[in-house]
């Protein structure tokens, strides 16, 4: 196994039954690299009776260029039984291709870069070009008659749901994208409907094939980059970000934290390693269909309902209710903390409940979207509108504790 430019697992080598098979691509690139030669070969022997005494006494020998092929047969006096035999054999060699093929330093193939809508002219039309790093301007003269390296360019906001729909292989954070190791795009993902990649950088991070998936997504220039990434990126500054997700992962972050300081453990337990992309996978859907919906929400209540420390917290109630549930355990502990416990616990009720109605079960005949939204216009809005509330409640509860 080994895994190509953009990180994708490719099999060299494998058994299948008795048969070996063998990538043809990395078979020659290494016969280019060693410059070795390869030598194919057969021999196929066959001994019987009756059933091959009529092919008799045969010498065939065929050679070609790079093949050589012989075929015997006749009478070996292997036994009485299986007095005939045949024999095949065959061979052929494959000199190595030139080493520039090899695909390794100083061999490589040459960079191929996608070009992207970084404008429109006159009449309304996109002007393309070239993410080519090396094509374009800088701050030191270069190319002074081609598009600045940092010119923003847009996409939209859909394009990081192949890498929010694989957790495991790729994490979306606050101005990143990573890709297990195999490369990382920095990004302006603040914005509220699309996201922003300075052109210069997609030719630099991303290889040809990724390139090609974010080219499907990609659409004439905003207004502007957000506040976040010019005053990261321009200004030298530490600023947070607005988008919700990113404050909600913060705001849980903080409130864990808090709560462990205050208690000796954290009011949400630390997630198995199976789960733990969940807080960083969690997102605004981008589209308001019931499936990114239900998957966001499963999520979400695994995250913030399924994940409290019950045994804890009942631990640490003075008079614990014995049939109570997770979200009940807590209602009564901040009530003795003198902590309001309405908002929050509504709001995971509200988020129990939506995984209850939606997510986790088949739909019936009684499903009401209308009862479902509320005052929300479609899921997305609504699921923003959970995180809101649940960053209101964490930073109430974080506030309480604050001497």
């Amino acid at each position: 196994m080994t895994t190509d430019e953009v990180g994708d697992v490719v099999t060299v080598v494998e058994w299948r039954g008795a048969d070996m098979l063998v990538n043809k691509r990395y078979l020659r690139r290494y016969q280019a690299a060693r410059q070795l030669a390869l030598s194919l070969q057969i021999v196929v022997d066959r001994r019987g009776a009756d059933e091959i005494a009529h092919l008799g006494a045969t010498n065939v020998d065929v050679v070609e260029e790079g093949v050589y092929f012989a075929y015997h047969g006749g009478t070996g006096l292997f036994s009485d039984e299986r007095p005939n035999f045949t024999r095949l054999l065959g061979k052929r060699v494959l000199p190595p291709p030139p080493i520039e093929q090899s695909g390794v330093w100083p061999h490589e193939p040459p960079a191929e870069y996608e070009r992207y809508i970084i404008g429109t002219d006159e009449e309304g039309n996109p002007i393309l070009h070239s993410c080519d790093p090396d094509s374009l301007a800088n701050y030191f003269g270069k190319n002074p008659e081609s598009p600045h390296y940092l010119t923003p360019t847009f996409f939209e906001r859909a394009v990081l749901d192949k890498y929010y729909a694989d957790p495991d292989r790729y994490q979306v954070g606050d101005g990143y994208l990573h890709a297990s190791g195999a490369w990382g795009l920095r990004l302006d993902n603040a914005l509220q409907n699309h996201v922003a990649v300075f052109l210069g950088d997609l030719g630099r991070d991303l290889p040809y094939r990724e390139q090609q998936y974010w080219k499907s997504y990609n659409v004439r220039p905003q207004d502007s980059m957000s506040e976040t990434a010019i005053r990261r990126s321009f200004l030298a500054q530490f600023y947070d970000s607005d988008r919700v997700e990113h404050r909600f992962v913060a705001s849980f972050d903080q409130l864990n934290e808090i709560w462990r300081s205050r208690f000796g453990w954290p009011l949400y337990k630390p997630l198995h390693e199976g789960d733990a992309h969940l807080v960083h996978s969690i997102h605004v859907p981008t589209n308001p269909s019931f499936g990114q919906f239900d998957d966001q929400i499963i999520r979400l209540a695994k995250l913030v309902v399924d994940s409290l420390n019950e045994e804890q917290i009942e631990a640490a109630t003075s008079l614990p209710v014995a049939e109570a549930k997770g979200i009940g355990k807590l209602e009564r502990l901040l009530d003795e903390l003198k902590i309001e416990s309405a908002p929050i616990c509504s709001d995971l009720r509200r988020i129990q409940g939506a995984r209850t109605r939606s997510a986790a079960h088949r739909k019936g005949g009684d499903f009401d979207l209308a009862e479902m939204l509320g005052d929300a216009p479609d899921l997305p809005a609504l699921f923003a509108a959970l995180l809101e509330s649940l960053i209101a409640d964490f930073d109430t509860i974080a506030a309480g504790f604050v001497e």
